[in-house]
């Protein structure tokens, strides 16, 4: 069905552009026009837009992108063959990751940095740009993560004249190293909410 093609080519892009492919730039280049050939011909491009979009913001979440001139040269071709509509929240979607590295270096440098009790940087996205709904996300936090988010929150306000961050615990990543009796250290990736 053309659900099922539309889906297939999305998780395909998303082989393709995630770090583990390890292709050249060039198998990159040849494997996303074949991509954008095929999605000329399919009639549930609004699945292929969906689904494309979330696994877009994972991989730009979790760093493991191949490349973000891949991402955008894919992005541009798109946006040739359906125009600008269907492909702008996705080019805004990498500058919020461009600009949240620029933000996290500032803040590193700042005051604030200063009194992290961890090391701490977050990801700033644009409210209905992702496809997360705008409603933050809360658990019970440590007393070292929540002096972290404060400290984040008055650097942001300070240089955004007072802009309001929600933050959405549910999308958001700790890495815990641990040491172990027998001698044995580990580094957890996690979930904030595990």
């Amino acid at each position: 069905s053309s659900k099922s093609t539309a889906q297939a080519l999305a998780f395909y892009c998303n082989n393709i552009l995630s770090k583990k492919a390890a292709k050249q730039e060039i198998q990159l280049d040849n494997a996303l026009e074949k991509i954008v050939s095929v999605f000329k011909d399919i009639h549930s491009k609004d699945i292929f837009e969906g689904l494309y979009g979330q696994l877009l913001a994972r991989r730009l979440l979790s760093g493991s992108s191949a490349s973000d001139d891949m991402e955008r040269s894919f992005i541009s071709r798109w946006k040739i063959e359906s125009g600008p509509k269907s492909t702008n929240n996705f080019g805004t979607m990498m500058k919020d990751i461009q600009q949240t590295t620029t933000e996290n270096e500032k803040f590193q440098s700042s005051y604030h940095a200063e009194k992290l009790p961890i090391k701490f940087a977050a990801k700033i996205i644009t409210q209905g740009v992702w496809p997360y709904d705008g409603k933050p996300t809360m658990c019970a936090l440590t007393p070292e993560l929540s002096t972290s988010l404060e400290l984040y929150r008055l650097f942001y306000v300070e240089l955004h004249n007072g802009k309001k961050l929600n933050w959405k615990l549910d999308k958001s990543e700790l890495e815990i190293k641990a040491k172990f009796n027998n001698g044995k250290q580990f580094e957890l990736i996690m979930t904030t909410f595990q």
